[in-house]
């Protein structure tokens, strides 16, 4: 039945066996489809790749080849009694600290190690894939796990970096402009309750950021290439926004053009106005989301009341703001409907996870996130 020389990853109760070569790459594709929604798929690849792999150890192959064909005792055979099982999960983790050191290596060692018992409790999502409501309730149960001591494990975009008041011991940032790392530190012994300083870790994640993040962190490489002093000097920042605006072209509608006197000195107040964009939005629209009870109401309530003034307020706080591309996709695929001209609604359960926010297939940049 096993002639062959290829390690077994599963023995099925039919006498079926799932190749364990073909079942790390499937495993690890998967998991890396699944975590391109937050910039993480490369990562989640190496884990899906090493999460089994100390099932290639000859005493596990020897378990399972002796289990499946004589005493079916458990060796990972689906169906079969949990008696005598063999460590399959340390030897990938341990590998992933050896590749990739005591800070990466290890974060990729929890994934690994724990992907049978599952990951430690109080790790908590934070992004704009949430609505406001959603992010509300989940910033009021961290400050009450942070206020009575609590462990809890944020992984957020940079919407923790703005108008958000947390106070943690430790902080991981992944490489950026200089002024968001500077945020990130501001979420470290914030209060000063430590008797030492916070720590902010900042570390390179695989995968590359885009656009204004992408030119950001090249200036933060460019300007501590060497440099080995206070990284929050004052200086240091005006130095940074010198460089960065070097990287960018500030001004690509022309506004500034526009300001300047024509020869009969007249000047294009009104087409200024018109091209200015604090925050270019136009490629984004939003999905009104049932997060709660309330949301589903309004959610209810709106074909027959129409886009009134105070149900439009109320619904702000259940809006998640998507790519035009993801709308679209969302549209065709069923997940929402336009319920009235240019109002966009939840219509499936699968659309919002309780944890995640929007199910969507846009991959986050890297540098977005802070752990």
């Amino acid at each position: 039945m096993f002639g062959d020389d290829k390690a077994i990853a599963h023995v099925r109760e039919d006498g079926s066996i799932h190749d364990l070569e073909q079942h790390l790459r499937e495993v690890a594709k998967r998991a890396s489809g699944s975590a391109n929604l937050f910039g993480a798929g490369d990562w989640a690849y190496l884990a899906g790749i090493w999460h089994d792999l100390g099932k290639n150890q000859a005493r596990f192959q020897r378990y399972i080849r002796t289990a499946s064909g004589l005493d079916r005792i458990d060796a990972h055979i689906e169906g079969a009694p949990n008696r005598g099982r063999v460590d399959h999960s340390t030897p990938g983790a341990l590998y992933a600290v050896e590749k990739h050191g005591k800070l990466h290596g290890t974060l990729l060692a929890y994934l690994i190690a724990g992907h049978h018992a599952g990951l430690p409790d109080g790790i908590v999502h934070l992004s704009a894939l949430m609505c406001g409501q959603h992010r509300a309730d989940v910033i009021d149960r961290i400050k009450r796990q942070l206020k009575d001591g609590e462990a809890v494990r944020v992984v957020s975009t940079q919407l923790v970096e703005a108008g958000v008041d947390l106070d943690f011991p430790i902080g991981y940032r992944a490489l950026a402009g200089l002024d968001s790392i500077a945020q990130a530190a501001g979420r470290c012994n914030r209060e000063g309750r430590l008797d030492e300083l916070g720590r902010v870790r900042v570390f390179v994640p695989p995968g590359q950021n885009m656009g204004l993040i992408y030119k950001a962190e090249l200036t933060t490489r460019e300007l501590l290439h060497g440099f080995d002093d206070d990284l929050l000097e004052p200086e240091l920042f005006g130095r940074f926004f010198q460089l960065f605006y070097r990287h960018i072209d500030p001004d690509k509608a022309r506004i500034e053009d526009l300001l300047l006197p024509d020869g009969g000195l007249s000047i294009a107040f009104r087409t200024a106005a018109e091209k200015f964009r604090l925050i270019d939005d136009g490629y984004q629209l939003p999905i009104f989301v049932a997060y709660d009870d309330w949301g589903s109401q309004l959610i209810d309530q709106l074909p027959h009341t129409g886009p009134e003034r105070w149900i439009m307020r109320q619904l702000q706080r259940y809006s998640v703001n998507n790519t035009r591309v993801d709308h679209q996709r969302l549209t065709t695929d069923g997940f929402i409907k336009e319920i009235l001209p240019g109002i966009h609604v939840q219509c499936l359960q699968g659309l919002y996870d309780m944890d995640i926010g929007v199910i969507t297939n846009s991959r986050m940049a890297p540098g977005d996130y802070i752990t």
